[in-house]
């Protein structure tokens, strides 16, 4: 027999696969039921079915009356937390049968919806949280991407944290931009966006790229194929399948959109492929 507490007013006791709660006299006011119910913390205890083991753990929601609020519903539930700058409590939290996790308040409903590898807390209201890209080809997990999001689920970059120049990962509609205070830089209005450095993040819509900077003004128009920055003032533009280079203080062109392949050397040279044939070219 193992016996907690008392925990927010109540006592947990937990024998041979039972458990019950009994108050601070000792009455009980949950009678021992077959399941294992962790101790309540603001509210709501985490409940283990009696069928819930290590590699199908089942899991629900229970209140102070021993009602559920939320059947077995879940593979993992973590702690109940409030959040001072929400006003909210919440968990991170899993649906059965899936490894991704989302954000649940105490109703047992997702406010931010299961659709990251890992969520944590960042800062003023932020949660930072993780998304895999996979290979379908070989079913792995191939890279990383790290983004913010808030608790009405929009979806945000982080200014000082590079991703992966990968395809923008499945669940992501639209993609804003914040910054290191976590100010909106831009509301979630683009199709994907990457931030290489802090003054010059890749944005894409309806299909093209083009470069914003850390308030949000354009510094080169969204109408490119693709787009590669090398450095805070170089970028590599494609246009009609032919690659140049731009310079993005200036808005000139270092080098012409005429290129099949174009490779940086150096920050002062490139070797370009044009008509099959390959040159270095100092910039």
């Amino acid at each position: 027999r193992s016996i907690t507490g008392p925990q927010e007013g109540l006592i947990r006791v937990f024998d041979n696969k039972n458990t019950a709660f009994f108050d601070t006299s000792g009455n009980i006011v949950i009678p021992f039921s077959n399941y294992s119910a962790f101790p309540f913390t603001n509210g709501v205890s985490i409940v283990h079915s009696p069928k819930s083991n290590m590699s199908r753990p089942k899991i629900g929601l229970m209140n102070k009356t021993g009602a559920f609020i939320k059947d077995y519903s879940f593979s993992k539930v973590g702690a109940f937390t409030f959040y001072k700058d929400l006003n909210k409590v919440l968990a991170k939290a899993s649906p059965i049968n899936n490894i991704l996790s989302g954000l649940i308040d105490t109703s047992g409903e997702y406010v931010i919806k299961p659709l990251y590898r890992d969520i944590n807390p960042d800062k003023n209201g932020f949660f930072r949280v993780t998304m895999l890209s996979w290979d379908k080809d070989d079913n792995s997990n191939t890279d990383k991407s790290f983004y913010l999001v808030n608790i009405d689920g929009q979806v945000f970059i982080d200014t000082e944290q590079p991703n992966p120049n990968i395809k923008k990962p499945d669940g992501i509609v639209k993609i804003g931009i914040l910054g290191r205070d976590r100010t909106i830089i831009s509301e979630p209005i683009y199709d994907n966006a990457r931030a290489t450095y802090n003054n010059s993040i890749a944005v894409s819509k309806n299909g093209k790229w083009g470069i914003v900077n850390n308030l949000n003004d354009v510094i080169v128009p969204i109408q490119y194929q693709e787009i590669e920055i090398i450095t805070p003032s170089i970028a590599l533009i494609k246009e009609n399948d032919n690659w140049g280079i731009i310079n993005t203080k200036t808005k000139l062109l270092t080098l012409p959109i005429e290129y099949q392949e174009l490779k940086v050397l150096s920050l002062k040279q490139v070797t370009a492929k044009k008509n099959n044939k390959w040159s270095t070219i100092n910039l």
